[in-house]
């Protein structure tokens, strides 16, 4: 998000430059802003990410939320964060004709590299576009904020890339909270003692005994891993790994609570898809 960088000076920006920060896609992409240069509120998702294969780095739960949406959305294919503003001079040269005061570093009071949270890849049916998307919570839109987005909407502009302020008011949190839960459940590799094969035979008993049982799904799946001889935690496991890859679905704009009954139907995906 705009400001939220450290100093960096021109000479510094440079050498960042030629190593590749802010640059590539997907897998080699590399954030202008890592969390352990930024003082506090910094967050990495846990596991890598479901569209980039990458660590992501985040400022602010709010953004970690979004994030979420985003991978869980059919148009987004790729995903940038902490994305510069690059030549930095031109935010200042925008900032100066909008008579704004350019985001400084609060210690040296240097003009820094200004940055979005997101910049994106997607598709909506006319072939594939960029789009950067700013997120912050409502409570934190004062006029100093504002004005910095005001750099940041001018600058887009000038480039044809659709960019928006996304609030708190406008996510779906439950549907975030879910795709939360379900996130590092996503690569099938996570379970060491799970393979393809082995998920191949028993998930369509799995679907069949949750559809036809009248436990939660946290007993019904302990009762499975009992039956199976797996590990505690097994089915659960694939339950969510599956819900993630959309092998299975659910409502998930209804808080999943796995201490009760959960209605799950087979998606369109075939168990193979699942990688």
């Amino acid at each position: 998000m705009s400001g939220k960088n450290r100093t960096t000076p021109k000479r510094k920006i440079e050498e960042l430059i030629k190593k590749g920060w802010g640059q590539g896609e997907g897998l080699t992409y590399h954030p202008w802003l890592e969390i352990q240069g930024v003082p506090s509120k910094g967050v990495r998702t846990r596991e890598k990410g479901w569209k980039t294969g990458r660590v992501h780095h985040v400022m602010s739960r709010i953004e970690l939320m979004y994030l979420y949406l985003l991978e869980w959305s059919r148009i987004v294919f790729d995903i940038r964060e902490q994305y510069p503003l690059l030549p930095q001079e031109r935010t200042w040269e925008i900032a100066e004709e909008l008579g704004i005061e350019h985001p400084k570093d609060p210690y040296s009071h240097e003009n820094i590299v200004m940055t979005t949270d997101f910049m994106l890849t997607i598709n909506r049916g006319n072939g594939r576009e960029l789009c950067a998307r700013t997120v912050k919570p409502v409570v934190n839109l004062g006029k100093r904020e504002l004005e910095k987005f005001r750099i940041e909407q001018r600058y887009y502009q000038e480039q044809g890339i659709d960019w928006e302020l996304v609030t708190d008011q406008v996510l779906p949190l439950t549907l975030s909270r879910n795709i939360d839960s379900l996130h590092d459940d996503y690569y099938l590799e996570k379970h060491g003692g799970l393979d393809q094969k082995t998920l191949d035979i028993v998930a369509p008993r799995i679907l069949k005994a949750y559809q036809d049982s009248s436990l939660s799904l946290s007993n019904e799946a302990l009762k499975l891993d009992k039956d199976f001889g797996f590990e505690v935690g097994t089915c659960l496991f694939i339950t969510k790994h599956l819900l993630a890859r959309k092998i299975w679905l659910t409502d998930m704009g209804k808080e999943i609570n796995y201490n009760h009954r959960i209605r799950l139907e087979l998606g369109q995906q075939s168990y193979r898809s699942v990688g």
